[in-house]
């Protein structure tokens, strides 16, 4: 089919699969202002904040309102279903840490609606670009987050 399978986290690589992803974003020569990725339990938000120290790189991690970073405590015990199934999270062992990184690096957390999760994973779909909604949600929050911040053309993002 043609298609490029690429693993990004597994076992064999303890774990580094999503800082490599930070790596290769460097060794690229990008230095993006700001990096948008979904957020589920964290993980990846967590591994990209810890590898992007000192770079100067803003992590927007967009997630839905039925997940534990979206709300006050531990524990969010009213999930219910979203399109972005994969980040409607009632606990988190990440939570901790990634609100210290978020505030230490001034990174945020934003959260994004099922319509606006369904537009984004349809305009990914009308330029062919493969993604399940809960890729999409990142779209999705880039919209959001630099039409509110009034970001321009000329600030770089992933």
């Amino acid at each position: 089919s043609g298609s490029l399978i690429r693993v990004v986290e597994s076992i064999e690589d303890n774990g580094l699969g999503y800082k490599n992803i930070a790596r290769e974003i460097y060794e690229a020569g990008l230095e993006p202002r700001y990096l948008f990725c979904p957020v589920g339990e964290g993980e990846l938000m967590t591994k990209l904040a810890l590898a992007l120290q000192g770079h100067g790189t803003k992590i927007i991690g967009v997630t839905v309102d039925d997940n534990v970073f979206a709300r006050n405590g531990d524990f969010h015990s009213g999930v219910s279903q979203s399109p972005a199934d994969k980040l409607v999270t009632a606990y988190s062992d990440f939570k901790p840490l990634l609100t210290k990184l978020c505030e230490k690096y001034g990174h945020q957390i934003i959260t994004v609606s099922d319509a606006e999760i369904i537009q984004a994973h349809r305009s990914l779909q009308e330029l062919q670009i493969n993604a399940e909604p809960s890729a999409a949600a990142a779209f999705a929050g880039a919209r959001k987050y630099l039409r509110e911040t009034g970001a321009t053309m000329n600030d770089d993002a992933v």
